[in-house]
């Protein structure tokens, strides 16, 4: 062959295979599933991580007598927790029953 039709064969191949790693990149770009299942993986892979940290710090930290009785600790905390609940919630149920307006005649 002669030398312009290679170089224009080895140019159209060039050509074709950038077309074709345009179209892979586009084709992956497009996968809106698989994009999600990544991310998601991702996100629980770092939510497990932080979550092992926090509790070997927190086994680290708590003395050895509540390690071995933690009974005491966990009712305090739900006392503690539902303490807190009933005060929220009627906070907001009084903030549900204030009038929006007020008659300035009552």
């Amino acid at each position: 062959m002669s030398k312009p039709t290679e170089d224009a064969q080895m140019r159209v191949e060039e050509a074709r295979s950038r077309l074709g790693a345009t179209a892979e990149q586009l084709a992956a770009k497009a996968d809106v599933k698989a994009r999600t299942q990544e991310k998601a993986a991702e996100v629980r892979a770092h939510v497990q991580e932080t979550a092992s940290k926090a509790v070997h710090a927190v086994q680290e930290h708590t003395p050895e007598p509540i390690r071995r009785h933690p009974g005491p600790l966990v009712a305090a905390a739900g006392g503690a927790i539902l303490l807190l609940a009933v005060v929220l919630g009627r906070r907001r149920n009084a903030r549900a029953k204030r009038p929006v307006w007020r008659c300035r005649r009552c």
